[in-house]
């Protein structure tokens, strides 16, 4: 695909229901779950094969394969060796009819699966704590009684999923013992637990976008705002002679925000971003400075760089 609009085939590979490659490796689905490797495209080789008839959906995160196998089970592999994986758990719950896919979170302590087949009162989605592979505990759920789930996407402290007859969904999973929609688009008109409407998301695109097809309407594109963050000053803001905190402005802020704060007399300034937990995000000021008013702006990231999730933040 070096030239989009000509792709050239160069190798082949026996059909599959679902593909996913990384580092060099494919992993494809159905029959079974075969593991490929890419070294030479020309010529696909298979390293290893689950064998069996049943299989839906793979993804891997690190050196972790999630195995989401249809009618049976979710099974759990290490893949350091690609072509010899180890198996480290099994998700066999009863009320899952049926393993379609999922995705796990960034720190690949939680994994959200979507059973495609269920029917309420049954959960769509589950979501289960492999801090211990070998014990998977199950901890939240989610469930609509008029639609069924697809597929889903993690990114960060956001699931986006696609839900057929309600559309597109986006949960807040930053507790992921109590998922919570915090937006949603209806695509389709259908209603009821029936495969129409949002058939698939996709969020890869470097601009942030978020493509959603359509089985009646066509190909949809979503822009997604992170939810609003709000600061507050500390509680020692203002008590001391020698230094005042302002409020800060805007506030709820997205995606900035300015500080503002007053020196009586010159001395050693340190202002820090906290979270609600206490926890410090981002050091804003650090130094000597002399008397006077002052502003800094934050721009709703941790010393990483990287966005916050909404809430409360103390300054």
């Amino acid at each position: 695909i070096s030239d989009p609009a000509f792709p050239q085939g160069v190798g082949c590979f026996p059909s599959a229901h679902n593909i996913w490659s990384d580092n060099g490796y494919l992993y494809a689905e159905f029959d079974g779950l075969k593991i490929y490797s890419l070294s030479d495209p020309l010529n696909p080789a298979l390293l290893w094969s689950s064998g069996g008839f049943d299989g839906h959906d793979a993804i891997t995160h690190g050196n972790i394969l999630y195995d989401f196998h249809g009618y049976s089970v979710t099974n759990i592999y290490d893949i350091t060796t690609p072509g010899t994986p180890q198996l480290l758990g099994v998700i066999d719950d009863p009320t899952i009819a049926y393993n379609h896919s999922g995705d796990v979170t960034e720190d690949g302590r939680y994994l959200l699966i979507c059973d495609d087949l269920s029917n309420a009162p049954s959960p769509d989605i589950t979501v289960w704590d492999i801090l211990d592979p070998t014990n998977p505990v199950r901890i939240d759920e989610y469930a609509d009684n008029d639609a069924i789930v697809h597929n889903i996407y993690v990114r960060g402290n956001y699931a986006f999923v696609s839900y057929y007859t309600a559309g597109l969904r986006v949960f807040d999973i930053s507790d992921p013992s109590n998922i919570q929609v915090i937006d949603e688009y209806d695509t389709n008109a259908g209603t009821g637990e029936v495969f129409a409407g949002a058939f698939g998301c996709y969020i890869e695109d470097p601009r942030g976008l978020i493509y959603v097809s359509d089985w009646d309407n066509g190909l949809f594109v979503f822009e997604f705002e992170t939810p609003l963050v709000g600061v507050e000053p500390g509680d020692i803001a203002g008590t001391i002679n020698n230094f005042q905190l302002q409020q800060n402005y805007p506030n709820p802020f997205n995606p900035s925000t300015t500080l503002r704060y007053q020196l009586n007399r010159a001395g050693e300034v340190s202002l820090i971003i906290y979270n609600s937990l206490g926890q410090p995000v981002k050091n804003l000021v650090r130094g000597e400075q002399s008397s006077g008013d002052y502003s800094i702006n934050w721009n709703g990231t941790d010393s990483n760089g990287n966005p916050v999730s909404a809430g409360i933040y103390v300054a």
